[in-house]
């Protein structure tokens, strides 16, 4: 049986608790032995044994990068993109050999004369698309009196077999676009080029350095029979200089500003690409706080609507002039006063814009149009952020949402008649 006086030392230590306090207050009564103190310690001590949860932070992924897109530019400085574009030849998707598949180009035609002649040479092909972008036909007006632009497409690819609701997008002018087969390791793949008049050539979705030697070789093949000189692809940093239009400054008054027109001059082209990447930082992110971090204590700009977009969006300026170790990520106070029109200037002399964007999830991603050391050095400074705040911007009790995704099924009719088979034996 418990007597009166250890009641009434128990009784003590639970009014002494911090729960019955409600802070941290200790009152210790002259009724009270050093026995009952070191009692008490005792408790606590057994009290601290008991683990506690704390939120630990998984490791950053490593940087992935999942497209870029090389620049090439041909030994030959302008090249006649429309004739090439209809002399190039389609191969039958069916048959298993390199070459170009699908070829797409703008077409325009100023008079009736150049639309019938554009629609006599579709009657050359067995399989096109069109998609009219713009229409004029009025021979009363005073300025345009017939315009006929339309996006032509002909040939098909494994994207129009197996997608079934792809956006039809417009095309580039003073260029065409290829899809070509290239066999790689005993197997097809379907790579994309755009070619420019200027010589340039650009292939987006390159990842295996391999599979962009083989597609190079495939490319100057299809190439070659368009021209009498041998065809090579230069690297852009190493290619020729080429022109660049040089917005002009209009004055504002003041005495030290001179007014300058805008003019062409020529430049070396960059060897950047763009660069698609992500990586995951390991952890959730609460992205108020990190918006106000990047904004307060790195001095970025960042911006964050869940309504418009449902990532904080932040740009980098990497200054080709300073160090890795000077490297702000921001504009030095000497630029920061700049219109929209000279920034523009500066990105494309002084600095290299990237921009990086992070989600609730941990997942970060990192485009531009930039070298790959220069991808690397900013994917170490948003990860060296994430890893520096993680107490700060981690979100806790988050639990990752599965979200079970449906598949729907896709069919399309795809249908071929008679006629079309025997067409296809009599060709081949």
């Amino acid at each position: 049986m418990v007597s009166i006086d250890d009641e009434w030392k128990q009784f003590l230590m639970n009014h002494n608790s911090p729960d019955s306090w409600g802070v941290n207050h200790i009152f210790v009564p002259e009724c009270v032995t050093d026995d009952s103190m070191e009692s008490s310690d005792s408790d606590n001590d057994e009290d601290d044994e008991h683990p506690v949860i704390e939120n630990s932070r998984n490791p950053c992924e490593e940087l992935y990068i999942s497209t870029q897109t090389q620049i090439f530019f041909l030994n030959i400085p302008y090249i006649d993109v429309d004739t090439i574009f209809w002399d190039t030849p389609i191969v039958f998707y069916g048959t298993p050999q390199n070459g170009v598949l699908k070829k797409q180009m703008r077409i325009v035609c100023s008079e009736k004369e150049e639309f019938e002649t554009y629609q006599a040479r579709l009657k050359t092909y067995q399989y096109y698309t069109e998609k009219i972008m713009k229409q004029i036909d009025n021979p009363k007006a005073r300025k345009i009196k017939y315009r006929d632009v339309r996006k032509l497409t002909i040939g098909i690819s494994k994207k129009d077999i197996m997608n079934c609701h792809g956006k039809n997008k417009n095309a580039f002018i003073n260029c065409f676009a290829m899809i070509m087969r290239v066999k790689f390791q005993n197997k097809f793949h379907e790579v994309h080029v755009k070619v420019f008049n200027t010589g340039k050539m650009a292939i987006p979705g390159i990842v295996n350095e391999s599979l962009l030697e083989e597609t190079k070789k495939v490319l100057l093949s299809v190439l070659q029979p368009h021209f009498k000189e041998s065809l090579s692809l230069i690297p852009a940093d190493k290619s020729p200089m080429v022109k660049r239009l040089v917005r002009g400054k209009k004055s504002k008054g003041k005495e030290d500003e001179i007014t300058t027109k805008s003019h062409f001059e020529y430049v070396q082209p960059k060897g950047n690409v763009l660069i698609n990447s992500n990586f995951n930082c390991g952890y959730y992110i609460q992205q108020e706080k990190l918006k106000h971090i990047l904004r307060d204590k790195y001095k970025l700009n960042p911006s964050y609507d869940p309504t418009m977009y449902p990532g904080v969006k932040c740009k980098f300026f990497y200054n080709n002039i300073l160090p890795e170790t000077e490297q702000t990520g921001y504009l030095s106070e000497a630029d920061q006063n700049v219109t929209m029109t000279e920034l523009d200037e500066l990105v494309k002399e002084k600095y290299t814009k990237v921009s990086f964007m992070v989600f609730r999830t941990g997942n970060c991603l990192i485009v531009g149009n930039c070298s790959k050391p220069i991808l690397c050095f900013v994917f170490e400074f948003v990860k060296n952020i994430l890893m520096v705040e993680y107490e700060n911007v981690k979100a806790l009790n988050e639990v990752p949402v599965v979200k079970m995704k449906k598949k729907k099924p896709r069919k399309k009719a795809v249908t071929f008649s008679r006629k079309y088979y025997d067409d296809i034996y009599v060709v081949n």
